[in-house]
């Protein structure tokens, strides 16, 4: 995701959550109380769709007030009523993430940053990262999350993976099914929201694999975790390299601290043009979310996986940052800050036998 000076806090609340909030009034305020889990999936609450961890009490009491008295009206009727409004909302996050994305793939399959022709010619797009610490991929099944248009797991593809590649672009999945055929590789790609992969891949695989700018897009980590480990074979491993959490924090500059650390609002970005090119002829509105490390690992390790490492990085290997130099290394750094600054992080999970 990238951030731009327009990236401003929404009043509106993501409603993908495993652990639903309500309001109760104490005195003339009100408050949030978590339902746990258990509640819900025993049936004692009917909740298809948890309510937001994080969420202001204005904008609560906003919603409430649009469903009735929440101490009058039965309860499960505010839920079903708030649940389906809250639903509705993150559903239009998404199909305008899709858009922008099938706005940038038109841009992105020109330009020299991806390089499609030097990756038909035989050039891998993965980094020696990857390669390194995923390992030997040959004979294994890889799931590939949020895989634009395939450059990544044709690359896998390439060493030896058996590779499914899953994103919610629909123009994208084409230029990927296109390449694909091009290039007559074994890869099957799938479009649908990463949420609902479960629901179009039957199979479990060896690996799953994400990287760069992929969570950023999701409102909740929870069902995330949980869809990962369950398209994971048992003994398989999850793997995401990823820009830094703390990244996210900063201006369109990359200057000043600007915007929080944790998960608690969605940011809407005005686009104009893309990473690739910030002068392409293009607009259109985003969301996106920020993640810190403690909701990733709890998500992970809730799911049921273990942890094998977490890495820390001072660079990127992508020049797609304000204020970037490259280094001796090709790896881009931000300007006087040398390694004092991370910029980016991979992560190992298994899941046990």
């Amino acid at each position: 995701m990238v951030v731009s000076k327009n990236r401003s806090p929404c009043n509106c609340l993501p409603s993908c959550c495993s652990a639903a909030s309500i309001p109760f009034k104490i005195g003339s305020k009100y408050t949030l109380r978590k339902i746990k889990p258990c509640y819900v999936q025993s049936g004692r609450i009917p909740v298809t769709a948890g309510l937001p961890t994080f969420a202001k009490r204005e904008a609560v009491t906003k919603a409430f007030s649009k469903v009735g008295n929440p101490f009058e009206t039965p309860i499960k009727s505010i839920l079903n009523k708030y649940i389906c409004t809250m639903n509705n909302t993150h559903q239009q996050y998404f199909d305008a993430n899709k858009e922008g994305w099938n706005k940038r793939t038109d841009i992105h399959k020109a330009s020299a940053f991806y390089n499609v022709e030097a990756f038909k010619k035989g050039a891998s797009s993965l980094n020696t990262m990857e390669l390194e610490e995923v390992g030997d991929v040959k004979g294994k099944s890889l799931l590939h999350l949020q895989c634009h248009f395939g450059m990544d797991t044709l690359s896998w593809a390439r060493a030896g993976a058996n590779v499914t590649g899953v994103d919610i672009s629909d123009t994208a999945i084409a230029l990927a099914k296109e390449i694909n055929t091009e290039l007559q590789l074994n890869g099957r790609f799938v479009c649908c929201n990463v949420y609902d992969t479960a629901a179009h891949v039957a199979e479990q695989f060896d690996i799953v694999f994400t990287s760069y700018g992929t969570i950023g897009w999701l409102p909740d980590l929870t069902p995330w975790a949980n869809m990962i480990a369950q398209k994971l074979k048992p003994g398989g491993f999850f793997y995401i390299a990823d820009f830094h959490p703390t990244l996210w924090m900063l201006d369109e500059n990359m200057e000043k601290l600007t915007y929080s650390y944790f998960n608690d609002e969605v940011i809407v970005t005005e686009q104009k043009g893309t990473y690739t090119d910030r002068d392409a002829p293009i607009e259109y509105k985003e969301y996106g979310w920020n993640h810190p490390f403690s909701e990733l690992f709890t998500a992970l390790i809730n799911a049921g996986l273990q942890i094998e490492f977490l890495h820390e990085f001072p660079y990127s290997p992508y020049n797609c940052f304000a204020n970037l130099e490259q280094g001796a290394d090709g790896m881009w750094r931000f300007k006087t800050m040398d390694n004092r600054f991370p910029m980016m992080y991979t992560i190992k999970a298994i899941k046990p036998m």
